[in-house]
């Protein structure tokens, strides 16, 4: 083989003068052209897989950046930055990321009137890159807006020329506005123009809002939205004058209550609330005693999460699937009794002043149960209470069988998960009885005849060692099928 047969036997190399005199124009059209389709070939082998990426497929990662909320304060308003930094990168990103209207669909905007140390308000004009948020909304095209606006009470006069124009571009596409939050205070100019909303919300489905120094006239403007199913504010908020404000209170689904101080405006709202489907109750830790003569049927609730337990007196929820309390009292039974015990799923989040036994007359009620989640928040007098509660709560979900009676506490019961995040695993004494009691109740719901089996998951977190004996016992439930995860053999 010749040298230059040699160099194109390993690549395509460039012909001297010598070798193109010895060539027809033919022959050195083809190795020309065999040449250029090699070089091809391996500079798309050499691209990165990134650079290889479909566009539908980058589009979808933007979106996963979104999520995370990356922003950046340019003074008083919050850009998120994520799709302003993607399409800088390379003009194939630059496509991908302009091409796709919900990267640019989070519109944020804050306007408090103190100016931070950190961000000096030295020119207004400069703190709404008005020309940005014109684009971001023409990017966003036609897709649904998630739009976030806060204004403090102390934003002064010489500010509210540009804020209004910032309102007014937002107020445009308002009919695209899909998802809201609106925390405002006393400033006056901005709570003008939020009275053009009205009629202009069709796309509106959750908002979350707070209005406590709205003007009266301005508390009607999301009576007309066709599709609003999710609202979140502060009790306090939604009455005024001893009434509710306008809202289309047979349309909401999803309610989140705030700061409930008082079992009147509760009871009000939810007297008008009556196709709700899941309901979140954050307040102060409420007398039940003063609730027992007026009770709220809520025929369609599904989800309950609750703050403070006293909330449940006023309450029946005949469909109740998932209960969430916090504090859990001693009145909750009763209001399990009366709802019918249909509950599938109980998370339990847990103090050191809660009485084991109201938990334990807790699940005695909920003998559909499936689920069972236990929470045990941690603070400098939770250990000895959260040991105590352990030592009767798993001997009480244990099946117990004699001659004469049977005792089986959920026995539907299939996933058990006990969180102690907040403890140090080391706290419970490996030879102490928290332990066997725990390996106890597995086993008599385990071995058991299969087909009465139930008990599928259990999960405790962290885990926590044990002795050698308790640890072979879980293994021969874990090899046999359970799914037990969250103990340590104890080392010796």
């Amino acid at each position: 083989m010749t040298r230059s047969a040699s160099k194109r036997a390993i690549g395509p190399v460039t012909p001297n003068d010598s070798e193109l005199s010895a060539q027809t124009p033919h022959a050195f059209a083809h190795e020309t052209t065999a040449s250029v389709s090699h070089a091809t070939s391996t500079e798309r082998c050499s691209q990165s897989a990134v650079q290889r990426t479909p566009p539908e497929v980058l589009c979808e990662i933007f979106r996963w950046t979104s999520l995370h909320g990356f922003t950046r304060k340019v003074e008083c308003q919050t850009i998120p930055v994520a799709p302003w930094m993607l399409s800088h990168v390379s003009q194939s990103w630059r496509d991908a990321a302009r091409g796709d209207g919900s990267l640019w669909s989070h519109i944020k905007i804050q306007v408090y009137g103190t100016p931070s140390h950190k961000y000096p308000l030295r020119n207004f004009e400069a703190a709404y890159p008005f020309a940005a948020l014109e684009a971001q909304i023409h990017l966003s095209g036609t897709i649904p807006l998630f739009v976030e606006f806060y204004a403090g009470a102390d934003c002064p006069d010489s500010r509210h020329s540009k804020l209004e124009a910032v309102l007014d571009l937002l107020l445009a596409h308002s009919n695209r506005w899909e998802q809201v939050i609106m925390h405002t205070e006393a400033c006056s100019a901005p709570l003008r123009a939020l009275s053009g909303l009205l009629g202009r919300l069709d796309r509106l489905a959750c908002l979350d809002f707070r209005a406590s120094q709205w003007p009266v006239e301005l508390l009607g403007i999301f009576v007309i939205a066709p599709s609003l199913r999710e609202v979140v504010t502060p009790c306090g908020d939604l009455l005024r004058r001893d009434r509710l404000i306008s809202l289309p209170w047979h349309q909401i689904t999803k309610l989140h209550l705030t700061d409930i101080c008082s079992f009147d405006t509760l009871i009000k709202i939810l007297r008008q609330t009556q196709n709700l489907v899941e309901c979140v109750l954050d307040g102060y830790y409420l007398d039940a005693v003063s609730c027992t003569q007026t009770l709220v049927t809520l025929p369609h609730l599904r989800v309950l999460t609750l703050s403070s337990p006293g909330l449940t007196s006023c309450l029946i929820a005949p469909k109740l699937l998932i209960l969430q309390i916090e504090l859990v009292a001693e009145h909750i039974p009763d209001f399990l009794h009366r709802s019918g015990n249909r509950l599938r799923q109980l998370v339990l989040i847990s103090s050191y002043y809660c009485n084991p036994g109201t938990i334990i007359a807790i699940l005695s009620q909920a003998y559909r149960l499936t689920d069972l989640d236990v929470f045990l928040p941690s603070d400098s007098n939770t250990h000895s209470a959260y040991d105590v509660l352990l030592k009767r709560l798993f001997p009480a979900l244990t099946f117990t069988q004699t001659a004469r009676t049977s005792r089986k506490i959920c026995p539907n019961l299939t996933r058990l998960c006990i969180d102690l995040s907040y403890l140090d695993f080391t706290f419970f004494e490996p030879n102490g009885p928290v332990p066997g009691h725990f390996c106890d109740m597995l086993e008599s719901r385990w071995n058991i005849q299969p087909s009465a089996r139930s008990l599928r998951t259990v999960h405790i977190s962290p885990p926590w060692r044990v002795p050698r004996s308790i640890w072979r016992r879980l293994e021969i439930m874990r090899g046999a099928g359970l799914d037990v995860k969250g103990y340590l053999p104890l080392l010796a």
